[in-house]
């Protein structure tokens, strides 16, 4: 099965036909296309195949024979009182003989047919509001049976629901296969679909739902997915979520585990969303099929137009939306709508410019960031500033809660700068912007206020174990206890304080402070960066801290200890979506402070002395490829011998490559050359250097990481 694209008059169809099944291909007699037009209309086909197959297809099955063959499959199907047991499901071998079905159909723009020896058949019929009855079909195998004994369930479900919210399905019957062809999920033809791997019921409905519902989108409508998959994918993807939150409300289809989503506000996907949005990698739904890279085309064409359509629906109301969509559908069915058409319905149904939803939320990546800037008491109502720190103006609700429940709601026009907007007073103690997360909102941690009474906008501060996913009502600080050990500190013992991982924030920090059992001195680590952008070029401002020791003394028992305190920043450049290549451009200055043992001048030990050494470098790096990477730095560094004064400044590149000789088989090939410069040590005579120099040696030890950047046990 497949799409026929071809504009003009389609006579035949494969020069030499043949049909696929596990034991390979195998020659057909031939399948005749006898009338058919790309465009919608009316066809007329002929399948000719050997007469043990069962076949799925595209339109109205008029051979009488057939019809009773498929009831018969559908009467055993019915007689299973379960769910059809596991089981191998062998190839039984081709019929000599063979039989030809004729299908016809009206208003349809392609043909699909799917033919399977093994096919079990369960047959149901649902009733429309208008009294119009549809067929439906299920064909699957024995080894998916316990899976599929409910998809004529979700068929009549689909069909049902997609004719009441967008308008009535025009079609006699409506059909859903499953496929051998694993991790595709599913794809849709008019009147039938192809849904493949292996599903749990509530799976399973979502993905016949969702390929069901192309019918209205692909299939009537049909708009040109090439260029505007939002009109197709994205409406209904829309309706999909409409239809799982109806039938399994407060269950997402992806179960994040428990102890990450625990008092959190956020989903999955809406995750993902921010980040490619705070990342600046992510591309408008409205970008062509092909400029879209794998990971935005299901965020940006599926997601975010899903997510935008519910805005319209919330900020109108559903009653309003729903009749928009259906005099939509009713006007442009069989016509196939471009974007422009679809914003002419909706701006003439709703008398405004939709400039927010169309040239904002689908044509462009324009970000969005409201805050609560503060509130007042006055009078009768609380006085919200809210201000847009985003590129575009969106509608927006304020919920007011009590206790964590709604307690109202008010919708406002977006708005552009700093505005004051007005909320009636009642019994609540917080205002929240966008409660739902309706918005592709970039940072939700200034969207709430914890009222007193003159207003405030502090938001409380939670400590939550480990790590986890934040709630954006609140402050949220994670924690963890510590264990980490060296040879010199022994066991180290503490806990770490961190920002948490998601959603991506402009502040990332970590705290880690431990204490040493065996060197009896604090140790540990620090990381702090803020992140920010300027058009899609990213810079990190940052600071990180680390203390060990590194020695120890047996004589004198005692420990050396090494501080690194290292500032940075750094300059990704502009990132693209559709490329691999990353290239950043690093300056870091590195203090460092190693300890040595002192004595004084009759040779008795009087404790350690830290030693201060200045490192700067300058790098750059480029990830060109998967494969290929590289990286150039340029290096100073000044210290002391104890005497004197010392430094040297030294280049180095290195180019890395990989090569795949064999699936999962590479070759990997590192080239360097580097050299000083200049360097007031290289008359020393020692080849190996001192921990402050450098040193040179093909195995990595603790030694040879002067710069301490790695961790050694």
């Amino acid at each position: 099965g497949g799409h026929l694209k071809q504009q003009y008059l389609m006579t035949q169809w494969f020069p030499k036909p043949a049909v696929y099944d596990a034991t390979g291909w195998h020659a057909m007699p031939y399948l005749d296309i006898g009338e058919f037009y790309s465009e919608f209309g009316s066809f007329d086909v002929n399948i000719t195949l050997p007469e043990n197959y069962v076949v799925g297809a595209t339109g109205v099955l008029e051979t009488a024979s057939e019809v009773d063959f498929l009831n018969k499959k559908a009467q055993n199907t019915e007689g299973v009182t379960q769910p059809i047991s596991a089981e191998n499901d062998s190839f039984p071998p081709s019929s000599t003989t063979t039989k030809t079905l004729h299908y016809t159909a009206e208003n349809v723009h392609d043909f699909a047919w799917f033919a399977d020896k093994r096919f079990n058949v369960a047959k149901s019929e649902i009733t429309l509001k208008s009294g119009k009855k549809v067929d439906t079909y299920a064909f699957f195998t024995k080894n998916e049976g316990k899976n599929w004994s409910k998809a004529t369930d979700y068929i009549n479900q689909a069909v049902q629901f997609y004719s009441e919210n967008v308008g009535e399905y025009p079609y006699p019957q409506a059909s859903a296969v499953q496929s051998f062809v694993e991790k595709t999920d599913g794809m849709e033809y008019p009147m039938i679909t192809l849904i493949s791997g292996s599903y749990k019921a509530k799976n399973l409905d979502l993905v016949i739902t969702h390929e069901v519902g192309h019918n209205w989108f692909y299939g009537i409508l049909a708009s040109n997915e090439r260029d505007f998959a939002w009109m197709d994918e994205g409406m209904n993807s829309y309706y999909e979520h409409r239809y799982m939150a109806q039938l399994y409300p407060n269950s997402d289809v992806v179960d994040l585990p428990k102890f990450l989503i625990k008092g959190s506000d956020y989903n999955l996907t809406e995750l993902a969303l921010q980040r490619q949005s705070f990342e600046r990698n992510d591309q408008a739904p409205q970008t062509t099929s092909d400029k879209m890279s794998f990971l935005n085309y299901f965020l940006g064409v599926y997601e975010k137009t899903a997510k935008s359509l519910k805005i319209l629906e919330k900020y109108y109301g559903t009653e309003r939306f729903d009749g928009i969509m259906k005099s939509y559908f009713e006007t442009w069915k069989f016509k196939h709508p471009q974007p422009a058409d679809f914003r002419k319905h909706w701006e003439q149904a709703t008398g405004e410019k939709l400039d927010w939803f169309f040239n904002g939320l689908i044509e462009s990546t324009k970000q969005l960031d409201y805050a609560i800037k503060s509130v007042e008491n006055k009078g009768n109502d609380w006085v919200l500033t809210v201000e847009n720190k985003g590129e575009m103006a969106v509608p927006f609700a304020v919920k007011s809660m009590k206790d964590g429940k709604e307690v109202a709601q008010k919708w406002f026009a977006g708005v552009v700068g700093r505005t004051d907007l007005t909320f009636p007073k009642g019994d609540f103690d917080a205002l929240i912007l966008d409660a739902e997360h309706l918005l592709p909102d970039i940072n939700r941690s200034n969207n709430s206020a914890q009222l007193t009474g003159n207003g405030t906008t502090r938001q409380p501060v939670r400590l939550k174990f480990l790590l986890g996913i934040d709630n954006a009502q609140k402050t949220n600080i994670y924690w963890t206890p510590a264990l980490a050990a060296n040879k010199y500190d022994g066991l180290m013992l503490g806990f770490a304080l961190h920002s948490g991982v998601a959603p991506t924030k402009n502040w990332e920090w970590a705290i880690a402070p431990m204490f040493g059992t065996n060197s009896g001195t604090l140790a540990g680590v620090a990381d702090i960066n803020y992140s920010f952008f300027s058009g899609k070029n990213k810079i990190t401002v940052g600071v990180a801290g680390k203390r060990f020791s590194f020695d120890d003394n047996n004589l004198f028992k005692t420990q050396k200890q090494y501080s690194k305190i290292t500032p940075s920043v750094s300059f990704t450049f502009g990132q693209n979506p559709l490329s691999s290549t990353v290239q950043t451009l690093e300056f870091r200055h590195i203090l460092l402070n190693n300890q040595d043992l002192a004595f004084d001048t009759s040779g008795k030990f009087t404790g350690k002395i830290g030693e201060w050494a200045n490192i700067s470098e300058l790098s750059y790096f480029g990830k060109f490829s998967q494969n290929t990477t590289f990286r150039a730095a340029l290096e100073n560094q000044s210290y002391s011998n104890g005497t004197e004064k010392m430094g040297y400044t030294k280049l180095s590149f290195e180019l890395k490559n990989s090569f795949e000789y064999q699936h999962l088989k590479k070759v990997s090939v590192r080239f360097f050359a580097g050299g000083f410069l200049s360097n007031s040590g290289k008359a020393s005579g020692s080849f190996f250097g001192t921990r402050s120099r450098g040193s040179l040696g093909l195995v990595g030890h603790g030694y040879n990481d002067y710069r301490y950047d790695g961790l050694f046990v």
